[in-house]
């Protein structure tokens, strides 16, 4: 599962006591609970992870209440989150099933009337002769088109960096560890330096967190709209794409569609898009097909 969903009034109730930062880490640390199943029980290491290296004791306290430790594996988990796990992937597994039968249910074909039975066996005898020949074609056709449907997935660590050195703060950082300038101070209290791998590796853990809750609003949004989870995977894979060419985030680009108000049925837009061939870098035939389905019922 790609995404969770969030419970408005219960959320509001349970970090009620908690600060604007403190709201942060905690939901920084659901996420990473979400795609990982758990969290370390180390201040510093959820620190890292939160990307809130100015994380006091008494904010990790606080935050670390939300969680419980399990004497299996000593690392800590929400019960409230893992109580939703479960519901989601029955709901998934019940979503996907019912896709399957609807699916299976378009592509069957009607039986063959009574009246023109009889005239099958010629037809069918003829037509099996162009079938091998036909069918190889249109293989190769839904082969290519599912290959061009699909934008290519970078390695995660190279599109994570790719991120990293947009942020200039992030980008001044590994610059000045590549040239010996950056410096931490140690459980001793005394300085050392920092290399350019150590940053970059603390440096792609934030971008990560960021990415991963930037994708939760996406997929959570897409599915409001009305996709199902494959869609809006597929959807998300294309912006995420676009962003590592220099475009927006996802999350922007998702936010700038949902914006444009002479589009009545934005899933619609979507499904188009995603039926077009992949052009990196904004192509315009996506643009085309989307001009004929926006103007249905939204």
């Amino acid at each position: 599962m790609h995404w969770f969903p969030l419970y408005t009034k219960e959320w509001a109730a349970s970090v009620g006591h908690m600060s604007a930062a403190q709201r942060g880490i905690y939901i920084s640390l659901l996420v990473f609970q979400w795609d990982n199943g758990s969290v370390p029980d180390c201040m510093e290491q959820c620190a890292r992870i939160a990307g809130a290296m100015q994380m006091q004791e008494g904010d990790w306290l606080i935050i670390r209440d939300k969680f419980k430790r399990s004497d299996e594996d000593g690392r800590l988990r929400n019960a409230k989150l893992e109580s939703v796990r479960s519901t989601q992937v029955e709901k998934a597994e019940a979503v996907s099933n019912n896709a399957k039968r609807a699916a299976a249910a378009r592509h069957k074909r009607p039986e063959p009337c009574a009246r023109t039975a009889h005239a099958m066996p010629t037809q069918c005898a003829s037509n099996a002769r162009a079938l091998p020949t036909q069918c190889h074609s249109e293989s190769e056709s839904e082969s290519e088109s599912k290959r061009i449907k699909t934008p290519p997935t970078p390695l995660a660590r190279d599109a994570m960096k790719r991120l990293l050195m947009r942020e200039p703060a992030w980008r001044t950082r590994v610059e000045r560890a590549g040239a010996g300038d950056w410096y931490v101070k140690g459980e001793d209290g005394q300085q050392r330096v920092v290399t350019e791998d150590e940053v970059i590796a603390e440096g792609i853990e934030v971008i990560q967190t960021k990415v991963k809750a930037e994708r939760l609003q996406v997929f959570t949004k897409c599915m409001n709209a009305g996709l199902v989870e494959d869609e809006a995977h597929a959807l998300y894979r294309r912006w995420f794409a676009d962003h590592l060419e220099g475009g927006p985030s996802p999350l922007t680009a998702m936010r700038n569609d949902l914006a444009d108000k002479s589009v009545r049925n934005i899933a619609a837009v979507w499904r188009a898009r995603l039926a077009a061939p992949y052009n990196p870098g904004h192509g315009t035939q996506a643009q085309v097909v989307e001009a004929g389905a926006a103007g249905g019922p939204r």
